[in-house]
């Protein structure tokens, strides 16, 4: 781990992240989670996902701090997940509380969306008036989080969730007198029609109806001989 001593890494990392009156994570000797204030010092369990090992961190640090620790050194404050890994945390807890990667946290994404992923700059979110409530990217500082208030007027970025489509091709036999020509603009046109009211009452939305067209065109006869049928009520 090298020859840094903790008030050299503090200096590394830059300002501490005050957390005022909020709730982070810790174990205990015997086993349960309890909420701590998160600027307590208190020493803390890291996890290194590459020898998917956790590793206990005798230096006394703030959560913020020893998150920071963590993804400096291993990958990130460690998450227990099952029983097995409950079990393999405590057997490094000795006799006082340590931090693990649980934290209480109001920000949430404006689609109501839930993630435990953060981004925040060094010694971001300050949370100190209660004011900032919403979260811009600081862009000159490779895209990393900072808290602000919410009635400035800044670039943004919309996201849309597009589902991809199914196309489904219908075979379709029509029985017509000699003269109808089914090619016909309006024709096509009304037979689109009568599939749609079909949809409609099987509930069934988005979707868009079309024709496929073979040598420039949809329909072509069929011999005499051919048995035909009307269009199906199952599509």
């Amino acid at each position: 781990m090298g020859n840094y001593t903790v008030q050299q890494y503090t200096m590394l990392q830059g300002t501490k992240t005050l957390f005022i009156n909020e709730s982070c994570g810790a174990i205990s000797p015997d086993g349960y989670w309890y909420s701590l204030n998160c600027i307590s010092l208190q020493q803390f369990i890291c996890y290194d996902d590459y020898n998917q090992e956790f590793y206990s961190v005798p230096y006394k640090l703030i959560w913020r701090e020893a998150q920071d620790y963590c993804r400096y050194w291993y990958t990130d404050l460690a998450g227990i997940h099952s029983a097995s890994e409950q079990q393999a945390v405590l057997s490094l807890v000795p006799r006082d509380y340590l931090w693990i990667g649980l934290f209480k946290d109001d920000w949430r994404w404006s689609d109501e969306t839930t993630s435990f992923f953060r981004y925040w700059g060094k010694g971001k979110p300050l949370s100190l008036f209660n004011i900032s409530n919403c979260v811009v990217m600081q862009m000159n500082d490779n895209g990393m989080w900072d808290d602000s208030l919410c009635d400035r007027k800044l670039p943004f970025v919309c996201y849309k969730v597009t589902t991809p489509k199914k196309i489904q091709i219908v075979k379709l036999k029509v029985r017509t007198q000699k003269m109808t020509d089914l090619n016909d603009a309006s024709m096509k046109a009304n037979i689109l029609k009568m599939f749609e009211g079909k949809l409609e009452k099987k509930k069934m939305i988005n979707y868009t109806l079309s024709w496929r067209e073979n040598d420039g065109v949809v329909f072509h006869p069929e011999s005499d001989n051919t048995q035909q049928k009307n269009i199906s009520d199952e599509l």
